[in-house]
């Protein structure tokens, strides 16, 4: 029960982070950090490609970041 739910979580980051990392790439007015943070996730994701075999260990040092630009995001949102 709690991997099928890890997993799906996994998925769920995952999905964001490449969405949200590729929102705040291409905005054009957004800090430099964010757009920082944006890169390291795609980075972080499209590396962790190659090494499928081991798990998500690279995701995990990904999560972080993707609540902070989940956060920014929902800022932005005035949600």
């Amino acid at each position: 029960f709690f991997f099928s739910i890890s997993k799906w979580q996994n998925r769920f980051f995952t999905m964001i982070g490449i969405v949200l990392g590729m929102l705040f790439l291409y905005k054009r007015k957004t800090h430099k950090l964010f757009s920082l943070m944006g890169f390291f996730v795609g980075y972080t994701i499209l590396l962790s490609g190659i090494s499928c075999d081991q798990g998500d260990r690279f995701h995990v040092v990904a999560f972080p970041v993707i609540l902070i630009l989940m956060a920014k995001a929902l800022s932005l949102l005035k949600i």
